[in-house]
Parts: structure tokens; sequence; C-alpha cells
């Protein structure tokens, strides 16, 4: 049952701008944005092993309980929720590992989480390009 999994932060990138949290999928990218508050209840309820169905108590208004449910239903679309409070890493989670040699961008996204910009002009050395490889390597990706 849907309900009774729990909220993952681990399986993440979130930014907060303003009162609105932009969270995505580590593994695909898949994002959508939600008001901070439901964000803080997810985060505390995987603090405290609570699961989604556990959660529906502290939410009162009907209206409310149904735009959770939709927020929910996201969630698990996106990869977000877990049959266990506790994360481990499973290789068939991740469907494609992507190198970037640079954090040069020439976007301005509010809700990007990665720390890019325009003037950025480092570059990742030969070594740490190397070690990147080599952990890819023992990770066996499929493609």
């Amino acid at each position: 049952m849907l309900n009774k999994k729990y909220f993952l932060k681990e399986l993440c990138n979130y930014n907060i701008y303003e009162n609105i949290v932009y969270i995505s999928n580590k593994y695909t990218g898949d994002w959508f944005k939600i008001p901070r508050e439901i964000f803080d209840l997810l985060v505390e309820s995987q603090k405290e092993k609570i699961n989604i169905e556990e959660l529906y108590q502290f939410i009162t208004s009907e209206s409310d309980k149904s735009y959770f449910d939709e927020i929910v239903k996201r969630l698990e679309f996106i990869g977000l929720l877990h049959n266990s409070y506790e994360f481990k890493i499973n290789r068939s989670q991740i469907p494609k590992i992507v190198i970037s040699l640079t954090n040069y961008c020439n976007l301005n996204c509010d809700y990007c989480c990665v720390d890019s910009s325009k003037e950025s002009q480092s570059y990742l050395s030969l070594e740490e390009i190397k070690d990147m490889l080599n952990k890819i390597v023992k990770f066996n990706p499929k493609k």
C-alpha cells in the first residue's frame, strides 16, 4: 500500500526559494515544487520514522488532505517514497550517469540544486576524472 511508504530525503535534491521547495529525484532528475511547510513535515517524518499514512493525523482539513494526497502521488511517481525509512542504494534505481567536467552553466535557474554559474572557470583535474571513472567502473553501469 502506498501510504505505508516513507519519504527519504537521501533520494532527493532540493532547493528552497522563499516558501517553495523545488524537489527532485537525484537519480532521475524528475522534479516538482511543494510548499515549504509540507517539505518540513516530510523531513521530520523521516527523522521520526513516521510513514505517509501516519502523517495524515497531522492534517486536519479535508481539502488539505486532498492536496497532500496529490503530493504523495507525485512523490511516489518521481521515486521519493520507499518501503523502509532506511536508505540503501540499489543500482537499478540509477538509469544513467552524467559527467560534468566543469561547473559552467549559462542558465540562472532559481530552482537549480547545482552550484553552477557563468563565472565558473573550474575544471576537473585529470586525477579527479580518473578517480571518478574508476568509481563508475566499480559501480558496473548497464550502459
